[in-house]
């Protein structure tokens, strides 16, 4: 048997044009989850790099050899990485891979749909229905991945010195800045004529 709310989306027009209203309003909302222009604009290095740039490289990966030898010293102990060793840093792509993976984009509509037939379930009236709902809960659920990619690490090891210069073995943590600055945001586009 249907819900009340069902019940009412089914004998009644008023409700479904509320309801195709409501729609119609989160069609309008972009949402986006990553590193935002605001926290990527941070100065996290003592050269001047920003955290989206740090960001980028790990998402996209990045390959150099190095132009001469460097010493540094991490957690007490001091590395010396030499001219002409080739650096890689494997691509992560820890933010795109909730768009481009077929499985992520079902996972995605399937909680669209999943937090709409919640709020139905719930309502009493359609009016009681907020699509701010379900966009707020859409973007924690971007972010939310994105981080568990990360938690799970789903990518390639990191190479054995980057292992004992961090004291872990933990793709795109160091520090945690990168990490904690992922979020979403949501803003309405432009209506197109």
């Amino acid at each position: 048997m249907f819900k009340e709310p069902y019940a009412k989306l089914l004998r009644q027009k008023s409700y479904r044009e509320a309801l195709l209203k409501e729609l119609k309003k989160l069609d309008r909302e972009v949402i986006s989850a990553g590193i935002h222009k605001s926290d990527g604009a941070k100065v996290v290095g003592s050269d001047g790099v920003k955290l989206i740039d740090i960001a980028v490289q790990n998402h996209y990966g990045n390959e150099w050899i190095m132009p001469r030898t460097v010493r540094f010293q991490k957690n007490g102990k001091w590395f010396a990485i030499k001219k002409d060793t080739h650096i890689k840093i494997p691509a992560t792509r820890f933010v795109s891979r909730l768009i481009e993976n077929q499985q992520e984009r079902v996972r995605l509509l399937e909680e669209v749909q999943a937090n709409l037939h919640i709020q139905f379930s719930n309502a009493n009236r359609f009016g009681e229905i907020k699509i701010s709902d379900t966009v707020k809960n859409i973007g924690q659920y971007m972010k939310n991945r994105i981080k568990s990619y990360i938690d799970d690490r789903v990518f390639e090891t990191n190479a054995p010195m980057t292992v004992e210069a961090k004291g872990f073995d933990q793709r795109l943590k160091d520090k945690g800045l990168l990490y904690e600055s992922i979020d979403w945001r949501s803003k309405k586009q432009r209506k197109h004529s």
